[in-house]
């Protein structure tokens, strides 16, 4: 289930203590006008779709399928497929859903009316079946997307179709290679504010990319945090000054980096501060 919480002086305040979802939610992701939040289900392969109240914040469960008679509160993400993450354009026309065990994206359009999504593409991602792809992001102008492959050290990019939100694979490395080679485990890809850097989390270390026109990458450094093992999640504060990392089920903790506003890289700032047990996720406010 989600729960949903109102913000208040710092502190959080119960809206909404439960709704249901599909079985092992495991990333969920709001729409651009504030209207809408989809939740993928890992295990029994759905994204489940919410309206927002407007007011109070409260989700109310939405017909989903919008390509079926019947009310269905989920929609299909194939079978056995493992969806583990999602983004939706900044266009707010079309999701994004990556399938960890079936090593895919599939797209959907978004009904602006009633938030209905309808399948539009399934595309391959990393080296081949058995990529197990982790994350998702789309960069701020939201004419690329690009995926972290957890288990072939990957990441793959992707041009956007404006007008019909289809993926072309692009050359991700400048160098003619569809596939960009990274460090161990990439679980993560996140994109500076600016839409100039790509910033890859690999299970010990921090990759800092450029991103060049056409979508491909190239390496600006790597930032190691001493001691990290298991880095898991990644978010850039909106002034673009700042990424923080947290490291999960060893030290328990999150790192702090500063990003050099000209050419991308990272510098580590300070020791790194206790997150409490098995922290997963990170994001920063607006």
């Amino acid at each position: 289930y989600i729960s949903v919480y109102k913000v208040n002086a710092g502190n959080l305040d119960v809206v909404q203590s439960s709704i249901a979802t599909g079985k092992g939610p495991f990333s969920i992701a709001i729409h651009p006008t504030g209207y809408y939040a989809y939740a993928v289900n890992y295990n029994d392969n759905t994204v489940s779709g919410y309206s927002i109240d407007a007011t109070t914040g409260a989700l109310t469960r939405i017909d989903t399928d919008g390509t079926t008679a019947a009310t269905q509160y989920s929609i299909s993400t194939g079978t056995s497929s493992g969806p583990n993450a999602i983004a939706i354009h900044p266009g707010g026309g079309y999701v994004y859903v990556v399938n960890n065990r079936s090593s895919n994206i599939r797209g959907y359009s978004i009904d602006a009316h009633t938030g209905a999504l309808a399948s539009i593409l399934t595309i391959g991602t990393g080296l081949g079946t058995g990529s197990a792809p982790y994350s998702i992001t789309i960069d701020p102008t939201g004419r690329y997307a690009y995926v972290a492959n957890a288990a072939d050290n990957s990441i793959s990019a992707y041009i956007i179709n404006a007008s019909n939100g289809m993926l072309t694979q692009i050359d991700a490395d400048n160098g003619g290679n569809l596939n960009l080679t990274v460090g161990n485990a990439p679980k993560a890809v996140t994109i500076h504010p600016s839409g100039k850097f790509a910033y890859v989390l690999n299970s010990n270390s921090v990759m800092a990319y450029k991103i060049n026109a056409g979508g491909g990458l190239s390496a600006i450094g790597t930032a190691l945090s001493p001691g990290a093992n298991n880095l898991i999640s990644i978010s850039i504060d909106n002034s673009g000054k700042y990424a923080y990392v947290t490291h999960f089920n060893v030290n328990n903790n999150v790192f702090t980096f500063s990003i050099d506003p000209t050419t991308g890289a990272l510098t580590q700032v300070g020791s790194a501060v206790s997150a409490g047990s098995d922290p997963y996720s990170i994001t920063t406010s607006p």
